[in-house]
């Protein structure tokens, strides 16, 4: 849109309805992440002019509360919606949420680890998700590069290698 940054839409998958702008503003906006109850919407934007998080009610979208201190990138919420993970600062960052109410409820941003943690192709798309149970899948960095080997049709490999008596 003119005189917009990099906007929020939504679109429909089968073409239904045309792209519809959700945020637009003069700021960039990306990485947007519907809660698990889809009450919330959580995405970053440099309105602050750094790249931050920030919650917004969906499908309301009238007002943003700000989850991130000092910056924030690639948020993702935790399967139960009880907490929001981000990058920030060289760390995986937390922060508890309640969302019950018309307000949310934002605990204070909270270090897990160092995010030594293979950073993908920009600011606004997560290449790490959280699992059912909590735990992060992410790719670790190589020192010296390194190589992806995927298996096609691991499934044939693995019924001759038992038809064959298994690893020795």
């Amino acid at each position: 849109m003119p005189g917009t940054g990099g906007d929020l839409y939504l679109m429909s998958i089968d073409g239904a309805y045309p792209p519809k702008p959700l945020i637009a503003t003069p700021a960039y906006e990306g990485s947007p992440h519907l809660s698990p109850d889809k009450r919330w919407l959580v995405y970053q934007s440099n309105e602050s002019g750094q790249p931050e998080i920030y919650v917004r009610r969906y499908p309301e979208l009238d007002r943003a509360w700000p989850v991130s201190e000092g910056g924030g990138v690639q948020v993702r919420w935790s399967p139960t919606g009880r907490e929001m993970y981000y990058r920030g600062g060289g760390q995986m960052m937390a922060v508890a949420f309640d969302g019950a109410g018309t307000e949310p409820v934002l605990g204070r941003p909270t270090a897990l680890f160092a995010d030594a943690y293979d950073f993908g192709q920009g600011l606004s798309i997560p290449n790490y998700d959280v699992t059912r149970d909590g735990r992060f899948l992410m790719l670790q960095r190589a020192a010296q590069g390194g190589a992806l080997r995927v298996v096609l049709n691991w499934t044939e490999e693995l019924k001759r290698t038992l038809a064959q008596g298994g690893v020795r």
